[in-house]
């Protein structure tokens, strides 16, 4: 069975309950499946999307030191959303907490 694409939105700012408040930055879709293998699990899936697609430098950096990352599977009409990372970098270091419904919340 194929599993929608990943949809993997970044946003400028701290979530506080309304993305509309936040200033979004980007966004990417896709799916990386490996083949012949079991499925990847979210977070994985959207490490390897992301590291496909992106190019050094390419995409608008947060000006705050928080940002946040939405990640859905779905369509434009139907996102399902799978988890959040709520992301604090600040001189050099990165921390982020990782939101989901199915899993407890882990940070890292």
């Amino acid at each position: 069975m194929k599993l929608p694409m990943l949809e993997i939105s970044f946003y400028d700012g701290e979530y506080i309950g309304d993305a509309a408040l936040l200033t979004k930055l980007c966004e990417i879709e896709g799916s990386v499946v490996p083949d012949g293998l079991p499925p990847y699990s979210e977070l994985e899936e959207t490490l390897r999307a992301l590291e496909m697609c992106a190019e050094r430098y390419s995409t608008p950096h947060p000006v705050s030191e928080c940002f946040t990352v939405f990640i859905g599977r779905g369509t434009d009409a139907k996102v399902k959303p799978l988890m959040r990372l709520d992301v604090m970098a600040r001189e050099g270091c990165a921390s982020a907490s990782v939101l989901s419904e199915n899993r407890p919340c882990e940070d890292t």
